[in-house]
Parts: C-alpha cells; sequence; structure tokens
C-alpha cells in the first residue's frame, strides 16, 4: 500500500491538527494521534527541495492506516467542526425534474413542463445539533442532522462518499439525504467546506461533478404556459398564452371556442416532426370538423409566404381575391381548398392533443 501523507491528525486533546501549522519550533509542544487507528503519530517537516516530500504526519513506526478510511473520518469530523464552530454548513441543490403531473396531463411538454432548481440552504439555520455515526430508523448515519426544540422536524443525513455511495438501505427509508461528491483526496474535503455540499439528482450527479440528494421533495407542480386556441364570434381567430394552473378558465367570454393545445402529442399518432401542425392550425382544423361549412383561409392549399414570411394569396392577380387576405375571408371565397396535408387528419387524431375548454352549444351558423 502506497504511503499516505496525512495532512491531519489529534493532537492530545484530541483536537484536529494540520500539518500547515506545525513548524520546526512547536513540533515538539504537541502529542500526535492518529485519526482511524489511534496509533502515535510524528511530524514530518518538508526540507523544502524540489524532491522532498510535503509536510505530513506518520505513524511512529511505519504503520499506515487505510486511506479509505482515513478520508471518511477526516470528512466527518471537518463538516461537523465547520457545523459547530461556523454555523454554516451550505447544500447547493441542482434539480431538473419533471412536472408530476406528466402522466395525467395532455397538456404535458417535456421540453416545457420541468424545473431547473438552484438552490441554496445552510442546514444550521434548520437545525442545531450535527453527531457522528448516529442511529436512526434501524441505519447509521455518517453525520445526523437534528433539532434540539424541534424533535418533529425531520433530520437530515450528510453521507460522505469515498469509496462506496448511499446504501439502498439507507435510501429506502425516506430519509432526507445529501451525499458528497466522491472525496478522492483531502484537497476534495477543503473545497467541500470552503464551497459546500453541491448534489443533484442521480442522473445528473456525474455531469455537474456532484453529490446525490436523495428523497429531497421539491414541488412537482410548474407554472408553465400552454397555447390557447380561441375562435371568436367573427370567425377570427387567435393563439394566447395560458398559465398552466389556469388552463381550466375561460379567456375571453365572448368567445365560441376555447382549446388548449399541445401539438406535440400527435408524435404519438406517427406525425412527422416537420409535418406536425402548429397549434393554431389544429384549433382551425377542430372547428372544420365541427363545422363542415367552416372556411379558414390559413387551411386552404393555395395561401402561400413570400420572403418575409409575410401570407399572401397567390390568386389575387387572377382572381381579384385579397392580396394579403384576413383568415375569415375563407367564408366567402368560391376558390377555397382545404390543403392536402391537413385533409387526413381526423377528428381522433385531433383529441389527442386538444383540451376542450369551452365550445358553443346547439347549430353553429355561419
Amino acid at each position: 500500500m502506497a504511503e499516505i501523507l496525512y495532512k491531519y491528525c489529534y493532537d492530545e486533546n484530541d483536537e484536529l491538527i494540520c500539518i500547515d501549522n506545525i513548524n520546526k519550533e512547536n513540533r515538539h509542544e504537541h502529542k500526535y494521534k492518529c485519526l482511524c487507528c489511534g496509533r502515535d503519530m510524528i511530524a514530518k517537516l518538508s526540507g523544502g527541495g524540489a524532491r522532498s516530500k510535503r509536510s505530513h504526519f506518520a505513524h511512529d513506526k511505519g504503520y499506515s492506516c487505510n486511506s479509505e478510511t482515513y478520508l471518511h473520518k477526516l470528512a466527518k469530523i471537518r463538516i461537523r467542526e465547520k457545523f459547530y464552530a461556523e454555523r454554516e454548513l451550505i447544500v447547493h441543490l441542482h434539480e431538473v425534474s419533471k412536472c408530476g403531473e406528466n402522466g395525467r396531463c395532455k397538456m404535458f411538454d417535456e421540453h416545457l413542463c420541468y424545473k431547473e432548481v438552484n438552490e441554496i440552504y445552510n442546514l444550521c439555520d434548520y437545525y442545531d445539533t450535527c453527531e457522528e455515526e448516529k442511529g436512526i430508523n434501524g441505519v447509521v448515519a455518517d453525520l445526523l442532522l437534528t433539532k434540539s426544540d424541534k424533535p418533529n422536524r425531520d433530520p437530515v443525513l450528510i453521507e460522505v462518499y469515498v469509496k462506496h455511495r448511499c446504501s439502498e438501505e439507507k435510501v429506502s427509508k425516506g430519509l432526507k439525504i445529501f451525499e458528497t461528491k466522491q472525496i478522492k483526496s483531502e484537497h476534495d474535503i477543503d473545497d467541500i467546506i470552503n464551497n459546500g455540499i453541491l448534489t443533484s439528482c442521480p442522473s445528473f450527479s456525474k455531469i455537474f461533478d456532484s453529490g446525490i440528494g436523495y428523497n429531497i421533495k421539491l414541488s412537482k407542480r410548474y407554472d408553465t404556459n400552454v397555447s390557447r386556441f380561441v375562435l371568436f364570434p367573427t370567425w377570427g381567430s387567435k393563439i394566447v398564452p395560458i398559465s398552466c394552473n389556469k388552463r381550466g378558465e375561460v379567456s375571453d367570454n365572448t368567445s365560441l371556442v376555447e382549446l388548449n393545445i399541445n401539438n406535440q402529442s400527435l408524435l404519438k399518432k406517427g406525425f412527422d416532426i416537420w409535418t406536425i401542425p402548429s397549434p393554431k392550425m389544429i384549433g382551425l382544423l377542430y372547428v372544420a370538423h365541427r363545422a363542415s361549412q367552416y372556411k379558414n383561409c390559413i387551411l386552404c392549399k393555395y395561401l402561400t409566404s413570400d420572403s418575409n414570411y409575410q401570407w399572401f394569396c397567390p390568386l389575387y392577380k387572377k382572381y381579384g381575391t385579397p392580396q394579403s387576405p384576413r383568415e375569415s375571408y375563407g367564408m366567402r371565397c368560391e376558390y377555397f381548398q382545404i390543403c392536402a396535408l391537413y385533409r387526413d387528419i381526423s377528428l381522433e387524431d385531433l383529441y389527442e392533443c386538444i383540451e376542450l375548454v369551452k365550445e358553443k352549444e346547439g347549430k353553429w351558423e355561419m
């Protein structure tokens, strides 16, 4: 086993001591003990040469403890010391999660209905006790944080990851757990002490070189916008953004039809990403299915766009139609023909991606 260059050990009072605070003048003023095995240690100071080892503590008789055990123990001691000495133990929580309604909501869109959380907590604001190797619910926490005057507050476990990640047994208990990133050296421990514990969801921990937060409850209902199709008595229409949390409310009392639309749902019906109709087109197609006489210029096979992406009717020179017609002009245009691309989209297809909020009752008069 390679020799460990211990940066820390205990002094004669069982206080943590760092080799950086030892020099030739005071090196013999203390007694040194190993954090792991309790054996005597000596302070070895660097000679300063290019090939000289850095200053470190070493076992008096050449014995060497396991580096994994040393780093695990040192991390727990230093985190606990910081908790009490500075009343600060920062946790950075990075989470990317989908809305909890994704299995039930037609409007769920994986590109929109998620929340990226970046929150910072000082655990000392919520807890005042930090115990090492403390049992709870049949498992032993590396560090257990509790609130002495609020015994019913959910405790938090700090788990130190050196070689083994947090066990499934601990995670399955439903306890709130913050696990450190993998500690490979004393430098990693310094980083945690100086910058806090960075945690993320398991799928992102490798990307962010972070630890993992287990059983940390976040809001699962995200207030994003959905596309609302509104048809007016003039037979004109528009798309307006509606807050997800208000998607069941009517936006205009004068409207004939209001639909929430998620056109991405048509991918499930085998539509190609490049041929999926826009939310507005889906709304118009729905109206066309419900009222067979309904004609809208946007659905017409002749309508096209110019180099500036402005709609225009190419029949205006030959037949005198408006060059840039209002969409409702189609109701009185004798040349209207629905675009073949939309002709085969059934009402059943449309029901896959719409949520009906309002529809005029009775026969629709055109």
